[in-house]
């Protein structure tokens, strides 16, 4: 494994990119790829300031978890727009609308509520993100906990 800056060489005031290829590019989809990431790097510069992401549809520039979650829920509202079970039953599109995860009969009906908190296989799925991320297991009751779950790690 590598890092960029194992890969962003500068000398002389010009800066490339040292491959190290462990195996040559040799199939013809293969070259055409390594062309197309050369010509999308061309003219890239190395630097020694500081990384920021610049979030340029808000009004400040600095990108930040806490605007992208205001951005995103001022623009989503999340338990209406998924396809669940439920909502595409109400609007007659299917019958039946037990969870396709657990089917856990009538208290497991396919609500967007269900599918990422009461469901067995959300709670699998919360555990495994909280121990591969390192924090306290994930106690989600309903899905606005899980999008100001951020403020309490």
């Amino acid at each position: 494994m590598c890092s960029i800056a194992d890969r962003c060489v500068k000398d002389g005031g010009v800066s490339y990119i040292a491959w190290h290829w462990s195996k040559l590019p040799s199939s013809e989809d293969e070259i055409k790829e390594r062309e197309d990431c050369e010509r999308l790097l061309e003219g890239f510069s190395v630097t020694n300031s500081v990384d920021v992401w610049k979030w340029n549809s808000m009004e400040e520039d600095i990108f930040s978890v806490a605007l992208a979650k205001k951005w995103i829920s001022d623009k989503i509202d999340v338990s209406s727009r998924l396809p669940t079970k439920v909502a595409l039953q109400r609007r007659n599109i299917i019958e039946g609308c037990a969870c396709s995860l657990c089917e856990d009969g009538p208290d497991g009906d396919e609500t967007t509520e269900h599918l990422f908190t009461a469901c067995g296989i959300a709670a699998g799925v919360w555990n495994c993100i909280s121990s591969w991320c390192g924090i306290s297991i994930i106690y989600a009751f309903s899905v606005k906990d899980l999008l100001e779950l951020h403020n309490n790690i």
